[in-house]
C-alpha cells in the first residue's frame, strides 16, 4: 500500500467512524489516550507544511479540518465550520478542549498538509505569497470551496484524496458506487 493509498484508507475509516457513531467504549478509550493524542497532534503540527495553515499559510495553525486531514488556522477553521459538518468538521489540536478519537488521529497522521496538496494537484502556498494576500485568503478559500462543494453536493458528490466519490447517504460520503468505501 502506498502512502497515498494509506491516506485514502484513513479518510474512509474516518468516514465509516462518523457514519457508525461513537460508542461509550470508544469515548472511554479516547479519554484514556487524550494526552497521547494531543502530543501526537502537536508533533504532527510541527512538521514542515503542517506548521502553516493549509488554506492561508498562517503560522502554527491550531485546528484540523476533517475528513481532509489538514491543519488550518482559526480564521480558515471558521470557513470550514460554515460549510457544514457533512463537508468539513474542524477540531482544535492545541487546546485539549476536544476529545480526539483514534480514527481522527490516524487521519491526521496519514494525510497532513503536504500530502493533501499533492493529492489535489496544488503547490503549497509559501509565506511570501501569503503575505501579499494577507486577509484575503479565507475569503478566497470560502468562495472556491463553497462553489466546488455546492456544485458537487448538488450532484450527490463529495471530495476525497482519491478523487470524487459519488454516494452521499445521510450527508456523509459512502465511497464510490460499486466499490467498498
Amino acid at each position: 500500500m502506498t502512502q497515498d493509498d494509506s491516506a485514502t484508507a484513513a479518510q474512509r475509516t474516518y468516514l465509516s467512524f462518523l457514519a457508525a457513531g461513537r460508542t461509550p467504549e470508544m469515548t472511554e478509550a479516547a479519554r484514556r489516550l487524550d494526552k497521547q493524542s494531543h502530543a501526537t497532534l502537536k508533533a504532527l503540527r510541527s512538521k514542515l507544511l503542517n506548521n502553516e495553515c493549509f488554506d492561508c499559510t498562517q503560522s502554527m495553525p491550531g485546528w484540523a479540518a476533517l475528513p481532509h486531514g489538514v491543519f488550518v488556522c482559526i480564521d480558515c477553521a471558521q470557513v470550514h465550520r460554515h460549510l457544514g459538518r457533512h463537508i468539513s468538521q474542524v477540531k482544535a489540536v492545541n487546546t485539549g478542549t476536544y476529545l480526539w478519537f483514534a480514527p481522527e488521529v490516524a487521519l491526521m497522521e496519514k494525510v497532513g498538509n503536504a500530502k493533501a496538496a499533492r493529492a489535489r494537484g496544488v503547490q503549497p502556498t509559501t509565506q511570501a505569497v501569503a503575505r501579499q494576500h494577507r486577509g484575503t485568503a479565507p475569503r478566497l478559500l470560502q468562495t472556491q470551496v463553497l462553489r466546488r462543494s455546492a456544485a458537487s453536493l448538488g450532484r450527490g458528490r463529495c471530495f476525497l484524496l482519491d478523487g470524487i466519490c459519488d454516494r452521499l447517504e445521510g450527508g456523509h460520503c459512502q465511497g464510490r458506487s460499486g466499490g467498498a468505501p
